[in-house]
């Protein structure tokens, strides 16, 4: 098709912001030729007064997208705006009032009301016309546009009076039954106007050889790798050979526009069923076969495989360990007694002799094997444990499951005289080959696409697409994938392929919803009947009966149990807070009683947007504060409809009144979260990268008519949103693999999440994530992040406790907390074994391949083995704690030995010299483990203490580090240092220390110590057992690092390593190393081009705080945040640097650097309390901090902590802030420019005199002056502690001399 001319052009946004765009609408309604129709839309004054009315599509028109002037404005609702009328009984009053007719039949689910529309008359007809085209190609199920036009007014000026002169010849005309035009002819009117009045239909035929010229060229748009391999005529030789062999199983449709080929679609009704069932799980869908109980029918058996995670209560809990010491313990000790004779005589290893040939290096065979018989229990306890928990078996079960299949057979089919009947004869599916659009056709009319395809095979309800992993999705295919469900693969599946499938109804049916019936509880309970035996998928076939004794999970339990309580409030309490609902589908002709049901939904009043808007970011505008949002509880739908999500929350809408929904789903907490099957359809809401500590005061919700509904406000959530708005979808196109689960990755996930919230259109729309990310990690890392099911039987707050308590900050932290990331992207439990580069494919343990287009190296880990050691295999009794699942570990390893009562005389080794080596000993000391059974070994590495005082590091303070250590040896723990490891000694034929040999700097005395347990806290640069990956892999490294550039990318330019293992090849002079996961994670999003945002900053030097925070023995709390040096060669180390320390009880500390900006703030404090906020300050100038140095000083702060939770901290720690800052820099960087070249040997101080002159000579200052204020009006309302403006000193001071 030809392009149209470009003065026609007009670009549709949609209202992204309130105020603003209602600023451009205002401007255009200034304008004295402007016209409407809707509500007048003149003396309005806020945003809140103009968008007071609901509206599915908000529409905004401009000549070109820089334009700022918008010509037209247009709003589009599921019902008409008149007041009295409920907005879900619109169908009813039309049909009692207007005279619809069969050419008209308007329904409830292909009709939407025009409701407002404002405009330059002179861009008319067409720039009507363009705007309804939009609205058909957003809503591709709308078949009539009404718009309601009021009695006429005379009473009003012709300005403001509505216009509907440009509805003629594009719209008919109804009118109300009481019309006359002699006595009533000033009444309401219907102007309807059919999607084929606005839409050029789409033509379609069966293709010809002779067109293959035409759909090639349509090919080629986006597969011109099928040209190069078929050659120029593979789609008449497909052609040809359909007609030549009389092939009814392929069809080929053409599509024309204007008698022009603008598209091309290829099916195939030859669809092997047997392959799909045995690759894919296609229960749910009827294992594709049409069947009926009517008729004849036979049985088809097939055994497949598949693969059930355990439920988190069967991972970690004690009951779980016991019947792990249960069924194996006994064995293994057995198996030792077997293995040793009864004549050693009883001599320790402590001794004179037998110490002599420790220092010697003696391995195996040389202790005492009776010393070994009296630990044997817990040390065998913790050999399970250790295997146990990093067995995938330990996760998931792997099982084979017989289906049964009944299809149909003839009335006349006799088995001994025909055979056996083929189980697919009366397949219900077909494929799409192929098919494309050519680039000047909107790739909406895809959609079109699909119904046609359905069309041409009327007997079949699935339609179901291929897409090779290697292959690029294509503008067309991404466009239908959108309505499309994938299937699931199943374990070991032979089809490398990704499969997607879409039911009939999607297409043709009509999406509603309506409050429940009497007669509908008994579908509700099949639904929830259902809904639990997909859950057990062991069970046989559940698609022809569901057997009613299916054993009930314990969230399955509450379900029910719920739905019936709320079902009795609901029918028994006409004031019910709760809306019970039934989701139903079917013709929009038929009343909505009468369609099925496929799902259902509760829904209650949500009142706690204020109470949790301290943690979230809620999406709030001034519609918001006027109506209550609604909750969903409970909703529950069939899967062949979770892409009508839009139209299901519009028809909620409608029957409740709720505008914005909400979904709370609880973390980490013993509340498992009830279920919401279009939980993946709905806005994820991102917490706060720091929660506020300065709260509002809200008000309570009312108690919950129904028990299991109480409000607990100890709970984290993750929380969904949906907003009535178009949904659009964001994220990679490309698939993306992530070998590591840390907290860099964790970090850069959030990233990828929430990369929507960059985007300048997102608050115009429902942003959905749809991202191809693929996450290896090691087996049992996952589980232990997300796992809510432990309890320590020692602590009695179990957020204190050491298992769950992270050093990391908040951003890393809520990753778990309050969301899930389980929800979005694929996770894979498994280790590396190979990278076929010239394949783009990973290699798993199992065989299995992945394909990737770009590859992601997260393997940051903090500790690992000492340097001594080179086997990368880790004995029985070693650990050390870098994830959730190691400090569990740790705790029944710790539980065995505290519980044996054989063993006595305990050595725990603790091999480390930082923060978090004393915090595991405050672990210990905690868990029952005596002070004299624990050695401290403090290793000697003069690199990092050199490294502390160059760099700005958060995990390491020596100065705090010396009081731990002389605190400790209060307790009567033995502490030894500068101490070098030199080698293990193993019991006879067990891979378990025994003791271990230290040699001392700097006089080589060496020093053997006995040993239970070796928990190594010596910090890593590379991670050992993946160096051999990346050197088979052939990646540059240097001092078993790899190098990578400023981009993070690699040798090979679609692999990229981040983490504490990567060097830069050309040496920088700034800090790079230990800083902070947010920024790395933004920076490799900015190097992948995956922002959302075009105009992303980016600087390669880091500047974002890293917070570290950590409990210490005797109840103490640390916390540290520092800056990274922005340079490191010619400047002066940390210990030249200014520190600000105040002690009440409670010892800070900050340290200026030499241009007086904040470098580390640090805590020590024995009150347990949130430490995020200390982010705000690292990196602002101490004189922006309200003169931090000149207060100090005169001792005016007597706590710095408590001075950062002061009032003024609020405006700092502004959402906002930032780009006051940054609006504020524009009145300065240039004035400083020209200074610095104009003077460029003027010393700092003088520099900074002249400056302050130059900015209030040049009105700089008071420009400055006035933008805060301005800031501060704008956010009042968002401070707990009202910032005094100039106004409020002016109304005091009328008040007080009675001026008027």
């Amino acid at each position: 098709m030809e392009a149209k001319p470009e003065e026609m052009h007009f670009y549709m946004p949609s209202i992204t912001n309130m105020e603003r765009d209602f600023g451009y609408i205002s401007t255009m309604l200034r304008w004295k030729d402007i016209r409407f129709f809707g509500p007048p839309p003149r003396d309005y004054y806020q945003a809140a007064d103009f968008f007071t009315e609901n509206a599915t599509q908000r529409i905004m028109v401009r000549q070109r997208e820089a334009d700022v002037t918008v010509i037209a404005y247009a709003e589009f609702s599921f019902y008409p705006l008149i007041g009295a009328l409920p907005a879900d009984c619109w169908i009813h009053w039309l049909k009692q009032h207007f005279c619809t007719s069969d050419k008209y039949p308007l329904t409830w689910g292909d009709t939407m009301f025009f409701t407002r529309f404002i405009f330059f008359p002179k861009y008319n007809p067409t720039l009507l016309n363009r705007i309804l085209e939009e609205f058909f190609h957003r809503e591709f199920k709308i078949r009539y546009v009404v718009v309601l036009q009021m009695p006429d007014d005379d009473s009003l000026l012709p300005e403001d009076t509505p216009c509907y002169d440009m509805l003629e010849g594009l719209s008919t005309v109804l009118y109300p039954r009481n019309f006359s035009v002699q006595q009533c002819h000033n009444v309401q009117r219907l102007h309807i106007i059919h999607r084929n009045k606005v839409i050029e239909s789409m033509r379609f035929r069966k293709a010809l050889p002779e067109d293959n010229d035409d759909i090639v060229e349509v090919i080629d748009v986006e597969r011109p790798d099928l040209r190069e391999e078929y050659g120029d005529f593979y789609i008449a030789e497909e052609l040809q050979k359909e007609i030549d062999e009389n092939d009814t199983h392929n069809t080929f449709i053409a599509c024309e526009l204007q008698h022009q080929t603008v598209g091309f679609i290829w099916l195939n009704d030859d669809v092997s069923i047997q392959t799909l069932v045995e690759n894919f799980d296609c229960e749910g869908y009827g294992n594709m076969i049409r069947f009926s109980h009517d008729k004849p029918y036979l049985e088809k058996r097939m055994t497949v495989s598949g693969i059930e995670k355990k439920p988190y209560h069967k991972l970690f809990t004690p009951e779980v360990v016991n019947e792990i010491y249960d069924e194996d313990l006994e064995r293994l000790i057995i198996k030792t007694l077997k293995g040793h004779t009864k004549d050693f005589t009883c001599t320790r290893p402590t001794c004179p002799g037998v110490q002599a040939k420790l220092q010697m290096g003696c391995g195996a065979g040389d202790t005492d094997d009776k010393y070994f018989l009296l630990r044997e229990e817990f040390l065998r306890k913790m050999q399970l444990i250790e295997t146990y928990f990093a067995s995938p078996e330990h996760y998931q079960v792997g099982f084979r499951k017989r289906l049964r299949i009944l299809y149909n057979v003839p009335q006349s089919y006799n088995h001994a005289e025909d055979g056996e009947f083929p189980f697919d004869t009366y397949s219900n599916v077909f494929a799409i080959k192929l098919l494309g659009l050519n680039e000047t056709t909107d790739m909406r009319y895809a959609s079109r696409l699909i119904a046609t395809a359905f069309t041409a095979h009327p007997e079949r309800d699935y339609c179901i697409i291929s897409i090779p992993n290697k292959v690029q999705i294509s503008r067309s295919v991404a466009m239908l994938l959108g309505i499309f469900v994938s299937l699931v693969p199943r374990p070991g599946s032979k089809i490398d392929d990704n499969v997607y499938i879409i039911n009939r109804s999607t297409i043709f049916g009509y999406m509603g919803a309506m409050n429940i019936l009497p007669e509908d509880v008994a579908y509700v309970e099949k639904i929830l009947e259902k809904s639990n035996a997909m859950l057990n998928k062991r069970a046989s076939t559940y698609s022809v009966t569901i057997s009613h004794h299916i054993i009930l999970s314990p969230e399955a339990m509450a379900e029910t149990r719920l739905v019936q309580a709320v079902l009795a409030d609901v029918f028994d309490n006409p004031n019910s807070d709760y809306h019970f609902l039934t989701i139903r589908c079917g013709d929009s002709m038929r009343s909505m009683e009468s369609t099925t049901i496929v799902g259902f939904v509760i829904i209650r009043p949500f009142y706690r947007q204020v109470e949790l808007g301290y943690k979230y970011y809620f999406m709030l505008n001034e519609l918001s504060f006027k109506r209550t949002p609604g909750e969903i509880v409970l909703l529950r739908l069939h899967p062949n409809f979770m892409w009508e999500s839009d139209a299901i929350f519009r028809h909620i809408s409608c029957a409740t009144g709720y505008w914005e929904f909400y979904y709370l789903a609880p973390t980490l907490s013993e509340l498992k979260p009830l279920a919401n099957d279009l939980v993946k359809q709905m806005q994820p809401i991102e917490p706060r990268h720091i929660a506020q500590i300065h709260r509002k005061d809200y008000t309570k919700p009312p108690p919950a008519a129904i028990e299991d509904l109480q409000v607990d406000e100890n709970i984290t959530y993750s929380i969904y949103y949906h907003n009535l708005l178009p949904s659009k979808t964001f994220g990679n196109s490309d698939p993306i693999i992530i070998i590591g689960f840390n907290n860099l990755t964790r970090a850069l996930l959030r990233k990828l999440l929430f990369n929507f919230t960059n985007s300048s259109v997102r608050k115009g729309h429902c942003c959905l994530p749809r991202l191809r990310v693929i996450v290896i990690a090691a087996v049992g890392l996952l589980e232990g992040a997300y796992d809510s099911n432990f309890r320590c039987g020692v602590c009695d707050n179990q957020d204190d406790c050491y298992i769950n308590f992270e050093n990391s900050h908040s951003y890393v932290r809520d990753t778990t907390r309050c969301m899930d990331f389980r929800k979005f992207f694929s996770f894979v439990s498994s280790s590396v074994e190979e990278i076929k580069r010239d394949e783009h494919t990973v290699v798993l343990a199992n065989g299995c391949e992945l394909y990737y287009s770009k590859l992601i190296l997260s393997l940051n880990q903090r500790f690992g083995l000492p340097p001594a050691v080179h086997d990368n295999s880790y004995p029985t009794n070693y650990a050390q704690i870098n994830h959730r699942v190691d400090k569990i570990k740790m705790y029944y390893k710790l539980e065995a030995i505290v519980n044996d009562r054989i063993a006595n005389d305990i050595n725990i080794i603790v091999f480390g010299a930082h923060i978090q080596s004393f915090e595991f000993i405050d672990f210990l000391l905690k868990h029952k483990i005596s002070p004299h059974a624990i050695t401290m070994i403090i290793p000697w590495n003069p690199q990092v203490t050199e490294n502390s005082m160059k760099y700005n590091i958060s995990h390491i303070d020596l100065n705090i580090e010396l009081i731990l250590q002389q605190m400790i040896e209060d307790l009567g723990i033995k502490v030894q240092t500068q101490w070098i490891l030199k080698n293990y000694i193993f019991y006879h034929n067990e891979y378990i220390i025994s003791h271990v040999t230290f040699e001392r700097y700097p006089d080589g005395d060496l020093m053997t110590l006995p040993c239970d347990l070796f928990v190594s806290f010596t910090l890593k640069d590379t991670v050992l057992p993946t160096q051999g990956l990346m050197l088979k892999t052939g990646l540059e490294m240097e001092d078993n690092c790899v190098l990578v550039d400023e981009s993070f990318c690699t040798t090979d330019p679609d692999i990229y390593a981040i983490g504490n293992f990567t060097r830069l090849r050309n040496e920088v002079n700034h800090q790079y190393l230990n800083v902070s996961n947010e920024e790395i994670a933004s920076k490799l999003i900015y190097c992948l081009k995956l922002n959302e945002d075009v105009d992303t900053e980016y600087s390669l030097k880091y500047s974002r705080p890293i917070f570290f925070q950590a409990q210490l023995p005797k109840g103490y709390y640390m916390a540290k945040v520092v800056l990274p040096k922005r340079y490191i060669a010619n400047h002066l180390d940390n210990t030249y640097s200014v520190s600000l320390t105040t002690y009440d009880g409670n010892f800070s500390r900050v340290r200026l650097n030499e241009h007086g900006i904040v470098e580390e703030v640090v805590c020590v404090t024995q009150t347990r309390r949130k430490f995020d906020h200390l982010q705000y300050f690292v990196g602002q100038h101490e004189s922006l901090l309200n003169d931090l140095h000149s207060r100090w000083y005169l001792n005016e702060i007597p706590s710095i902590v408590d001075f950062f939770e002061e009032p003024w901290t609020e405006l700092i720690m502004h959402p906002n802030y930032n780009d006051l800052r940054r609006r504020i820099r524009t009145f300065t960087i240039d004035s400083a420019r020209e200074i610095m070249r104009e003077h460029p040997h003027m010393d700092r101080k003088s520099r900074k005199e002249y400056m302050k002159h130059y900015m209030t000579h040049f009105q700089h200052t008071t420009e400055i002056e006035k933008t805060l204020l301005r800031f501060l009006r704008r956010h009042r309302d968002d401070f707990v502690y009202p910032f005094a403006l100039p106004e409020d000193f002016q109304l005091n001071l009328a008040g007080k001399l009675n001026m008027k």
